[in-house]
């Protein structure tokens, strides 16, 4: 004699099977959120450093010709962190 499967035991079996698989998300999800606590190894883009430049050149009270130094600092904190 042979047993059909319900659909309540498939969905049951399938709940199960799912529930398996669960831890092992869990750890590429941990895995991820190491992995975005890295610095990036992109190189910041020119956007990026004129936008910062901007920023330092206002924190610095705005006073022209230090734009090339300004250029540097936001090249170098956006690539060292």
């Amino acid at each position: 004699m042979t047993t059909k499967k319900t659909p309540a035991k498939k969905a049951a079996s399938s709940v199960a099977a799912e529930a398996s698989t669960v831890p092992a998300r869990k750890s590429a999800a941990k895995k991820k959120a190491s992995s975005a606590a890295e610095p990036a190894l992109v190189a910041p883009t020119q956007h990026d450093i004129q936008l910062l430049a901007y920023y330092l050149w206002i924190q610095r009270g705005r006073q022209h010709g230090g734009d090339a130094q300004d250029w540097l600092r936001a090249e170098h904190q956006l690539q060292n962190g």
